[in-house]
């Protein structure tokens, strides 16, 4: 199996084994062996997704700042940056909804073969209302059938009530 470290875990060497042994606890599946492949890049992609429009922002917010200085001195480079910065929002846009796409794509995968995408641990399907969804009992997390994570809605009528949501397990 992979591990966050790119080797091969082989229970036959004892060195492979003692660095398995000091992995982290995120790193390692319920059942003692390390995360495979599709978990670690359904792991990355998450990460790069939570983190990508606050790095576009404080990128534009940059370039504001080096256009704002370039005001008095050159003044061609403002106007170019201005010009520029629209075909780049567009860009940006396009990267966010790609590597959204790929994330979806790789959770549907784990989904479709009954392991959630982010631990491969076996997931259990779940109603909630009139949706089905799949929670992972190892990491916790809650699974739509698009792929995205699933993220309980308040319904205002219900906000007095102590459970927002009744859970039944689907079977089959």
């Amino acid at each position: 199996m992979y591990s966050p470290l790119g080797w091969v875990a082989n229970a036959k060497h004892p060195r492979t084994l003692a660095i398995h042994a000091r992995l982290p606890a995120e790193a390692r599946c319920a059942t003692g062996g390390t995360a495979t492949l599709p978990a670690m890049l359904y792991r990355f992609i998450r990460g790069l997704n939570e983190i990508y429009g606050v790095t576009v922002l404080f990128c534009f917010i940059g370039a504001f700042f080096i256009a704002f200085a370039f005001t008095l001195i050159y003044p061609i480079v403002p106007l170019l940056m201005l010009i520029s910065s629209i075909f780049l929002v567009v860009i940006a846009r396009g990267a966010f909804v790609l590597m959204r796409h790929l994330e979806r794509t790789v959770a549907r995968r784990g989904i479709a073969r009954g392991a959630c995408p982010a631990c491969d641990e076996r997931l259990d399907a779940v109603l909630v209302g009139e949706r089905r969804v799949h929670e992972c009992p190892g990491c916790r997390r809650i699974f739509g059938e698009d792929g995205m994570p699933y993220v309980p809605q308040e319904v205002p009528e219900d906000a007095g009530k102590s459970a927002t949501f009744e859970r039944s397990m689907v079977v089959g």
